[in-house]
């Protein structure tokens, strides 16, 4: 009678545990990275957001203060493109202004009192206005430049481009 002794024990071997221990390495590598790349797409889809919302608010506020124009007033200049300022004339010789100041857009009304248009975060990094003028009264304004949005390391830039035509017209 023979007996033979067999030595099998239950378990991994130490290979088998090494290459299951890099597998889940890798697999949690994947996943680190795909969780960095969702929080930083997800990051820049809101400051979009934020950055269109700020642009929509501009133009609604341009488009609604800049209608009862009925000029401009010094310094600003018809017919020529205006960095960063821009002077409009009411009936009854008041006047409103936008002026660009630590890259926000400020907005004085006829009154002097002024108010910052961007929410905090956005900022401006280029504006122009250009009042077209005809037979001495302003018929249009139109108003490019671009705007910033930073946060977390990441920053959006959106385009502002709008013509806003006056009741003068």
């Amino acid at each position: 009678m023979t007996h033979r002794i067999t030595n099998r024990q239950s378990g991994l071997t130490l290979i088998e545990l090494i290459v299951a221990f890099s597998i889940f390495i890798l697999l949690a590598l994947a996943a680190a990275t795909l969780y960095s790349i969702i929080l930083k797409t997800s990051l820049q889809d809101r400051l979009v957001q934020e950055l269109q919302r700020d642009v929509d608010a501009v133009s609604g506020h341009l488009s609604g203060h800049l209608k009862p124009a009925i000029g401009v007033a010094s310094p600003t200049v018809c017919n020529v493109q205006n960095a960063d300022a821009l002077t409009v004339s009411l009936s009854g010789g008041q006047t409103r202004r936008y002026d660009i100041s630590d890259n926000r857009i400020r907005y004085t009304d006829e009154s002097g009192q002024s108010e910052v248009l961007l929410s905090p975060g956005t900022t401006v990094q280029d504006l122009s206005f250009f009042p077209t003028c005809t037979d001495g009264a302003l018929a249009a304004v139109r108003v490019d430049g671009s705007l910033r949005r930073s946060s977390g390391g990441e920053s959006a830039d959106l385009m502002l481009d709008t013509t806003i035509t006056t009741r003068s017209q």
